[in-house]
């Protein structure tokens, strides 16, 4: 996954967070909302998750009937939205890392 510095104009994006070793991607939502606030810190989450991925395909084929993937709720003008993200699945992949891009 492609990140970069995060900056004020960066603030209520994703981010990438290791638990117990693993890389995974973290979205507003899924953000407690007493938490909120250290999320949009430039300080404490310094990464910005640009979108862009790399894929191995042969990784992802190996990998296709067992890829997990966590469900955003979005709660809003009667509907609940339900979506995944395409760098939520980065936790299925022990080996996957940030691609730092310096964006100038």
């Amino acid at each position: 996954m492609e990140c970069t510095e995060k900056t004020e104009n960066d603030i209520k994006g994703g981010t990438l967070i290791d638990i117990s070793g693993q890389l995974m991607h973290l979205e507003i939502p899924q953000v407690p909302p007493e938490h909120l606030d250290e999320f949009c810190s430039t300080r404490t989450f310094k990464i910005f998750n640009t979108n862009n991925i790399w894929v191995n395909l042969r990784s992802v084929k190996e990998r296709l009937d067992t890829i997990s993937s966590e469900i955003i709720t979005l709660n809003g003008r009667g509907v609940i939205q339900l979506e995944t993200s395409i760098g939520g699945c980065i936790r299925n992949f022990p080996r996957a890392y940030c691609k730092w891009l310096l964006v100038a």
